[in-house]
């Protein structure tokens, strides 16, 4: 009877060593790959190939409430929902070159492993996004998005979705 406890106690632990040495694994693997992404990559630059190359970015704006209407003073103030959406292609490139190693030493595990990540937005380009009609004291329209986040697929699209808040004039 103690015999078989052990023996149970024994195997317990062999699995559990087995599931947090595998989780630690590829947890080193999100830091190396994000390392390899981001080695020398430049954010004040678009990432194109050439650099008359244009870069086709989408954009999505939902508008999710209107805070306040100031009929008075023409002024708006909402929240919205605004979804950019653009392939990068120095990361893309990189992510190619990344595949070819673990294809090539892994079997075609990064494939599996790496279906998106995410990043701060400061660590890749990001175009400058301003509030045209900017009300806002102050200010001159450019939106503080430098606390979000980007995701950025296998084929090196970014998608960067910010809740913003803006104050916007309605006068013409």
């Amino acid at each position: 009877m103690l015999q078989t406890l052990f023996y149970q106690l024994i195997i317990n632990f062999i699995i559990l060593h087995h599931h947090i040495t595998h989780y630690q694994c590829y947890e080193l693997s999100e830091k190396m790959i994000v390392q390899q992404l981001l080695n020398n990559y430049e954010t004040a630059s678009r990432p194109v190939k050439l650099g008359n190359k244009t870069l086709n970015t989408s954009i999505r704006v939902i508008l999710q409430q209107v805070v306040d209407l100031d009929e008075k003073n023409q002024i708006l103030l909402a929240s919205l929902l605004v979804q950019l959406k653009w392939i990068d292609e120095t990361i893309k490139y990189r992510i190619l070159q990344l595949n070819q190693f673990y294809h090539q030493s892994y079997n075609n595990e990064f494939k599996k492993y790496f279906k998106s990540i995410v990043l701060p937005s400061s660590r890749v380009w990001t175009p400058d996004l301003y509030v045209y009609n900017n009300a806002d004291d102050g200010k001159n329209g450019l939106l503080d998005v430098s606390q979000s986040r980007v995701r950025v697929n296998q084929e090196g699209e970014v998608t960067w979705n910010l809740p913003v808040s803006t104050r916007s004039s309605c006068k013409c």
